[in-house]
């Protein structure tokens, strides 16, 4: 039995409307407009798999998304001000038991007028509408993988779960809202707590879930190098004229150091939170600075090299998890990811989903499902609802050991040597930045 999707997401964005889903939705043309089945027949070219069974998804789920709506990473000459109304509260634990009661909550604010920005926000912090956008998608899959699936039971079972996130607000937040949706929390009786998730995490130069610079010196010269190749100059030399509109708009020369991408994020923010744009600059320029943000995406994070190197230790880990789901060696179900942009781009390319790189909008997600027929394993990709097909694989459900090996055949022992820089200037500076941290090295997992 197929679920009614259009009606389904129909009750959604009723629902959603609350919070001013116009302002939400109108960003993506299928952002979050999530499309499952309970059940999929599969008849497909695949010997393996008879096709009069039904396949079901019983063994794991992986997430990998970026964080959701944010203030902006960089401040223009003439700034907009800022006003954040999504808070965050915290209570200590005094031992390494979890706190059973809580009767004082301690909330984290950001001082007005000494911020980054003009305003009360901290810079790249989490909005009000970036807490809705993983709310609400914590809420579609609830309705598709516990209450049509059945993958995951009615109520929370903090085992069934893995949460992993970069030690940053905005994406620790976003795994947190999407909890929300997904399990919206019980009533307590007083102050009790009725449950505690785990969210995993690591410092900096441990992470394998964003772009580590440092810890990976080659990722960072393949970045710098791209704007140094003949293609970038010529590109740079077609788009003069829409520079020099931003430099007359914010009265500066060479676009203040910025890339015309890093101007098109700012500028984005402020339009999406009714800010307004500066002087000059109208909509059209701003759909032109977005291609750009695009296009320098695809020119730094297309690189083979790059997107093998920032998401290997990533692929190693997912592919773990799903090894030790199907051999019941784990309780765990469910593996959720959060990280950012450039996390979720090279991501795409390294496993084969796409052949030019995706700029991901906030809260874009890709999803790995293991699905299984008897003893035999098929993975599906999606992403932002949608079917992907795996390059090399003959259908969107795709045989797990033959996905395996199209994803996963970088050996990982060969990380170390292969992200040592080639020139010097990075490798003296990288390495002056990891001397403290030389157990990394030894284990380039991590883990």
């Amino acid at each position: 039995m197929f679920l009614n999707n259009k009606e389904h997401f129909k009750n959604q964005n009723d629902k959603t409307k609350q919070f001013d889903k116009k302002q939400l939705w109108a960003r993506f043309s299928s952002h979050q407009r999530i499309e499952f089945f309970s059940y999929f027949l599969f008849s497909s070219i695949h010997p393996k798999l008879n096709k009069k069974k039904i396949l079901t998804l019983t063994k794991s789920f992986l997430q990998m998304f970026r964080h959701g709506d944010r203030t902006a990473l960089y401040r223009l000459t003439k700034e907009a001000v800022y006003n954040c109304t999504s808070e965050t509260y915290t209570a200590p634990s005094l031992s390494n038991q979890d706190p059973q009661y809580i009767n004082r909550l301690y909330r984290k604010r950001y001082l007005n007028k000494r911020e980054y920005f003009y305003g009360n926000c901290g810079r790249g912090q989490l909005t009000s509408l970036g807490v809705e956008e993983h709310r609400s998608l914590g809420e579609d899959l609830r309705q598709a993988y516990i209450v049509e699936n059945k993958f995951l039971p009615e109520k929370l079972n903090t085992s069934l779960i893995s949460i992993l996130s970069t030690d940053v607000h905005r994406t620790i937040k976003s795994a947190e809202s999407l909890q929300l949706g997904l399990y919206p929390p019980e009533e307590a009786n007083g102050n009790e707590i009725k449950s505690v998730i785990d969210l995993g995490t690591t410092d900096y130069m441990s992470s394998f879930i964003s772009v580590n610079w440092d810890r990976c010196p080659r990722i960072s010269e393949i970045y710098y190098d791209t704007k140094k190749t003949e293609m970038w100059k010529e590109h740079e030399r077609s788009k003069q004229e829409l520079a020099d509109k931003v430099n007359k708009a914010f009265g500066v020369d060479d676009l203040m150091g910025f890339t015309l991408g890093h101007i098109s994020d700012t500028l984005w923010v402020r339009k999406m939170h009714g800010l307004g744009l500066p002087e000059g600059i109208d909509d059209d320029t701003l759909t032109q600075l977005r291609d750009e943000m695009s296009w320098e995406y695809n020119a730094q994070y297309g690189n083979e090299t790059l997107y093998t190197l920032d998401s290997a230790l990533l692929i190693n880990r997912m592919v773990s998890n799903i090894d030790k789901a199907l051999n019941n060696e784990i309780e765990t179900k469910f593996f959720h990811f959060s990280g950012h942009d450039s996390t979720v781009a090279p991501f795409m390319m390294a496993i084969k989903a796409v052949k030019k790189v995706i700029y991901p909008q906030y809260a874009s997600n890709v999803r790995i499902e293991t699905w299984v027929d008897g003893e035999d394993a098929f993975i599906r990709v999606l992403y932002n609802g949608e079917e992907f097909l795996t390059d090399g694989c003959a259908d969107v459900f795709c045989d797990y050991e033959t996905w395996k090996k199209l994803v996963a055949s970088y050996d990982i022992n060969n990380w170390e040597k292969d992200c040592q820089a080639t020139t010097s200037e990075f490798a003296q500076m990288t390495h002056s930045k990891i001397k403290e941290g030389q157990v990394y090295w030894e284990n380039p997992l991590g883990y």
